[in-house]
């Protein structure tokens, strides 16, 4: 937003809330977020400021297999409450015994045993563990699947402000360099 000399504000709000403001244009728009079949109609989003990567998080002597019949069955799993993941977990029917409003709590819960598995953001999750001291060698860690992470912005907003996608997009390149220079 520098770049653009784009005035701006950040405010934290529960994710589910985020994304219903925004579709009620109370917000102009949500991040990080992952694209969503159900996001097509109201809002559109930019190139991918990060990468990540959807993992399960199961303990390291855990012998069971994610991609197995048995484990959507019999595993109790759970994710972040309002998330992709969540709705991918419902949706295929998973034994679900965990939703949380933050990765900390939902990884806190895991590791205390309330779940054989959980399905989180490898950023988010592994950004929670470093928080808690949690020593990831205790975890086995399986990916899922790659889901870039982009800002929504809400239609509505777009069309207040054409060209501004296009010009939001042109700084990201040199902020995902920056951001990667100074994470080393």
């Amino acid at each position: 937003m520098k770049g653009m000399e784009q005035h701006y504000s950040l405010s934290v709000y529960p994710w589910e809330r985020a994304q219903v403001m925004a579709k009620n244009d109370q917000l102009d728009g949500f991040f990080p977020a992952s694209d969503r079949p159900d996001r097509v109609d109201w809002t559109q989003g930019s190139l991918p400021i990060a990468d990540q990567q959807w993992v399960w998080y199961l303990r390291a002597d855990s012998k069971l297999d994610p991609s197995s019949a048995e484990f959507k069955q019999q595993a109790k799993v759970g994710a972040h409450f309002g998330s992709a993941r969540l709705k991918m977990l419902e949706r295929e029917q998973y034994h679900i015994v965990l939703s949380s409003q933050t990765d900390k709590r939902l990884l806190r819960a895991f590791m205390a045993g309330r779940a054989d598995a959980i399905i989180g953001s490898d950023l988010a999750l592994r950004h929670a563990a470093q928080e808690l001291k949690i020593n990831l060698d205790e975890i086995k860690i399986v990916p899922v699947r790659s889901t870039p992470q982009r800002v929504f912005f809400s239609k509505v907003f777009l069309a207040r402000h054409p060209g501004f996608l296009s010009r939001f997009n042109a700084q990201i390149p040199a902020c995902r360099k920056a951001y990667a220079s100074a994470d080393r």
